[in-house]
């Protein structure tokens, strides 16, 4: 179910401070996109947070290149670090999200 939006830094420092005494005080970042919305949101959130990136595959609309191109760096950097936890990672997808997506419903 998660742990609830906000609280999984809190989840991961119970966690290590259970699992190793050294990392008693240190702050913790999951550093991947995925398991951090998986822990926040339970698997409700990780699949609305993958149709959120990949929802175009599933209602088959067409995109352009470039916007396939945007979507796969994307979940690349999402693998390797958490930047829809801070605001320029959310302001970074939205606003190249929302030029793809307007630039494609423009009448021709």
């Amino acid at each position: 179910a998660g742990v609830g939006t906000g609280a999984g830094t809190n989840a991961m420092i119970d966690f290590y401070s259970r699992f190793n005494q050294s990392t008693v005080g240190l702050t913790h970042n999951s550093h991947n996109q995925y398991l951090q919305t998986w822990m926040e949101s339970g698997i409700v959130g990780l699949i609305a947070f993958l149709f959120c990136l990949f929802g175009f595959l599933l209602l088959k609309i067409k995109v352009p290149p470039s916007y396939l191109a945007f979507i796969i760096i994307f979940s690349l950097m999402c693998l390797t670090e958490s930047i829809g936890e801070r605001q320029k990672g959310v302001v970074f997808f939205t606003l190249f999200q929302s030029l793809f997506l307007g630039f494609e419903a423009r009448p021709k």
